[in-house]
């Protein structure tokens, strides 16, 4: 990776890397973005790089005066009244929350014109439906408002549109990071926060979004790791079983063999010690049919990392199931070792279990109340991405898993999984009825701002340097 302020300036290196030498329309183009990217050679947005292709860009564009330059594009940009240009326009998104920042002007004066109000108000109302619709936890929308010379900023807002599953602790922690930032950044100004948003003028400059979204990335990732399933009434891990000092004792306790993949993921651990682990750690794993439902809400709120999640192509997981003779179906159940045989009690369910070797399923031909298809396709229909793959039980006592068969790239329901079993690439989704909510201390001392993120055991700790 190469950390570079603007985005042309790597266009600009690319260009010349293939012989390409812009002509003085082009160039003067090209300048004014850089200009843009790096807020008129703000030094905090710039790297050497930007520096050497900026200078480039002038001679060749024979712009004399940048900061003129600078504030006639400005001028083009902060005069707007539409909405959706105003949020989307420099919108970003990563896996954990959307960050839209709308540039104005003379807007928050003392008396906002009804029509600017409106505007503002829709800019919001979008990013509440940006929220919704793809199930993040958090949506930013920073208002910046820049004084008459298209330059300075006069004031910003920053509102916060939590997801309606966000916990009371999260959305205290996202407020209490963005004011520590703010000071952190601009020392000692005046912030007005309500239930809606965070607020501050007199700064000068806006407040990076570069500088900002790296720090409440890891804070938003720790308070959002599990997916709500009303179905279920559970929540369900979005990633697996990772490495942490809880699992660690919980590993100690259980006498349990463990290994981690290069994720840190448990993995060619078996279903039984799997088993022990979710005991001595307090959590449960999906059944069978517990994941079919998971994934249906999923896809109703077309929460798209979580739909990714469930249908994961590099790493699979087990399910809390065991099929019996190939006719009776036990969930969560519980697994004795006598020597060496193993002894499975609980609830047995009479069920009919399709016969393929193997087959291909199609999602909506899986019975909700069982997790088991109803239907089964034949292995010519292979290459239909709506299809998955399906093998039947091949032994008295199995545990079905969700997998994938990497060379033919189509998930699987695998019904050839022994006990004693485990893979590399295999391991256990935690879910839980209640979540042990992460502690979030924010610090600031003379140098750097410090975040302790704490959880599962274990302190993790971010520092940003000034």
């Amino acid at each position: 990776m190469e950390i570079i302020g603007s985005c042309t300036a790597l266009i600009v290196i690319k260009m010349l890397g293939m012989g390409m030498y812009p002509d003085k329309q082009l160039a003067k183009i090209l300048h004014g973005a850089t200009l843009m990217d790096t807020e008129n050679r703000n030094i905090y947005k710039m790297t050497k790089k930007d520096i050497l292709i900026m200078n480039y860009l002038k001679t060749i564009s024979e712009i004399d005066n940048e900061n003129i330059f600078y504030g006639h594009l400005m001028s083009f940009l902060l005069n707007t009244d539409d909405p959706d240009v105003l949020f989307g326009r420099d919108y970003k998104e990563d896996r954990w929350f959307g960050f839209a920042v709308a540039k104005i002007k003379h807007w928050f004066i003392q008396k906002m014109t009804s029509s600017k109000k409106q505007l503002l108000k829709k800019a919001v109302i979008l990013a509440h439906k940006n929220n919704v619709q793809k199930n993040l936890p958090l949506t930013l929308v920073k208002i910046t408002d820049y004084k008459d010379d298209n330059i300075t900023v006069n004031k910003e807002r920053i509102y916060l549109i939590f997801n309606k599953e966000g916990s009371k602790q999260f959305k205290t922690a996202i407020f209490d990071i963005l004011k520590h930032i703010v000071q952190f950044e601009f020392g000692k100004v005046n912030i007005k926060t309500t239930a809606a948003y965070i607020e501050f003028r007199w700064t000068g400059m806006q407040l990076s979004r570069k500088k900002t979204a790296p720090i409440l990335e890891p804070v938003v990732k720790a308070y959002n790791e599990y997916f709500y399933s009303p179905s279920n009434k559970l929540r369900v891990k979005r990633d697996f079983l990772e490495k942490s000092n809880d699992l660690l004792q919980a590993v100690k306790q259980g006498k349990v063999n463990v290994s981690f993949d290069k994720e840190k993921r448990i993995n060619y651990i078996t279903y039984p010690e799997s088993k022990i682990l979710a005991d001595n750690l307090h959590f449960l794993i999906l059944s069978m049919k517990e994941y079919r439902l998971t994934l249906n809400d999923a896809k109703k709120i077309k929460d798209i990392q979580m739909i990714e999640s469930l249908q994961w192509s590099n790493f699979v997981e087990f399910w809390d199931t065991i099929i019996k003779d190939n006719r009776i179906m036990i969930e969560h159940p519980r697994i004795i070792k006598k020597w060496d045989e193993y002894i499975i009690e609980g609830k047995s369910v009479r069920v009919e279990i399709p016969k393929w070797k193997p087959g291909l399923i199609h999602p909506d031909s899986i019975d909700s109340t069982t997790g088991i298809p109803t239907k089964v396709r034949p292995p010519s229909e292979y290459g239909n991405p709506a299809l998955r793959r399906y093998r039947e039980p091949d032994a008295d006592i199995v545990n079905p898993t969700r997998s994938y068969i990497f060379l033919l790239k189509q998930p699987c329901r695998d019904g050839k999984f022994h006990i004693n079993d485990s893979l590399p690439n295999l391991g256990i989704r935690p879910c839980c009825k209640k979540l042990n909510v992460p502690k979030v201390d924010v610090n600031i001392n003379k140098k750097n701002l410090i975040i302790n993120i704490k959880k599962e055991g274990d302190t993790i700790r971010y520092i940003r340097k000034r």
